[in-house]
């Protein structure tokens, strides 16, 4: 997620630099000086939040909002001033600006105002997703990811949708690399969403990292109002490779040419097996215990699934319709739980105690703490020891 800072004072950018980067938040930071500077880079890319001071040389950074809102209507902007003027808290909020943030700026403040940002961005991009899964399209929904706003019309795009039984650190670092070569990627449900509109070699990249990724990929469409189709197109060569419990990645074209038969007669084909209500309940009952002693493992949903005698893709769907929640979102919380728990009657650092509820990785626990707790576990541990 891009988070461009605007500010002629080197000290203060050094400043909110640190401040982001010791809390986790998921930014990719650039910094500029000026608005102009900011104006020729919006002709390369587009950016998520926008974090710029009032007092600026040449344009300011109210008439700079002003001109980057024809372009970005639903990215958040935040001002930052270190003057308590009327006239430019009016200004700001006629402009729709998201927060109004006094010099010098409190880390708690910042923290809760760019989190804040970070949500109401990644709603856009579920909404985006849940349209698209739904096979709906409208040139409305441009406007809510300017990334594709620029490629509307010409532009080729393929989708790739996959999923792994493996940590989310894993994905995550495939979105990552999915960024760098220039995809929109995103999680969505209990998939991770790729969009390419240049060649990126995903395919040898997702084969290359694990052994357990089950990656659908559509065929190469042109304009943004077939993205619906790239999705159906993706989600169909996925179910496939889950029927039959086939890692790898598959292609929509190897799709057609090596199931073409079964294709033009679906109907049954990812049926579950026959089941009562109440064996359904005895084994997601079976497979919370399991995780609940088993916490501090490396849990993958494929292993529930063995120790439950099912296979992952029936275990994974059966969870979701159950329970109302998907089987890494359930780990996730009941680790979160565990953890605020030994944050307040364990005297182990927040590294330690992350790696007792299976958090190998510092950072990884700390952002996935922060997310769902919406403080540190430093935070957490310091306030509510304190209450106690």
């Amino acid at each position: 997620m891009k988070l461009w800072i605007l500010d002629d004072d080197l000290i203060i950018v050094e400043s909110l630099q640190r401040l982001i980067a010791r809390n986790g938040l998921p930014f990719d930071i650039i910094t500029m000086s000026s608005a102009s500077e900011a104006l020729t880079r919006l002709g390369e890319e587009k950016p998520n939040v926008v974090l710029t001071d009032i007092q600026m040389p040449g344009m300011n950074g109210l008439e700079l909002l002003a001109r980057l809102q024809a372009e970005l209507p639903d990215c958040p902007f935040i001002l930052m001033s270190g003057f308590r003027e009327f006239e430019y808290a009016q200004q700001a909020l006629r402009l729709g600006v998201s927060e109004y943030l006094l010099k010098p700026i409190q880390e708690t403040q910042l923290v809760t105002v760019l989190t804040q940002a970070v949500h109401k961005v990644n709603r856009s991009r579920e909404m985006f997703c849940s349209l698209l899964a739904s096979g709906v399209w409208k040139d409305e929904m441009l406007s809510k990811l300017p990334i594709f706003r620029d490629k509307a019309a010409s532009h080729r795009f393929r989708m790739t949708l996959f999923t792994a039984s493996d940590e989310q650190s894993i994905f995550e670092g495939l979105l990552d690399w999915s960024r760098e070569q220039g995809c929109w990627a995103v999680a969505f449900s209990e998939k991770w969403v790729v969009v390419e509109w240049e060649e990126s070699r995903i395919a040898d990249r997702i084969a290359a990292m694990r052994s357990d990724f089950m990656a659908g990929m559509s065929d190469w469409v042109t304009g943004c109002a077939k993205l619906p189709k790239a999705w159906s197109q993706a989600e169909q060569a996925l179910q496939t490779l889950q029927f039959q419990g086939t890692v790898g990645v598959r292609s929509y074209n190897e799709l057609e040419r090596r199931f073409q038969p079964i294709m033009q007669n679906r109907e049954g084909l990812f049926d579950e097996p026959e089941t009562s209500a109440s064996e359904h309940r005895y084994l997601i009952a079976k497979a919370k215990k399991f995780v609940l002693a088993s916490l501090h493992d490396e849990l993958t949903l494929d292993l529930v699934a063995s120790h439950v005698n099912v296979n992952r893709t029936y275990f994974s769907t059966l969870f979701k319709r159950e329970t109302n929640q998907t089987f890494w979102d359930y780990v996730t919380s009941e680790r979160i739980e565990a953890a605020k728990k030994l944050l307040l009657n364990e005297s182990l650092s927040a590294y330690h105690i992350g790696e007792k509820v299976g958090y190998k990785n510092p950072s990884h626990f700390s952002r996935v703490f922060k997310e769902r707790v919406g403080m540190t576990p430093n935070e957490y541990k310091n306030r509510f020891q304190t209450i106690e």
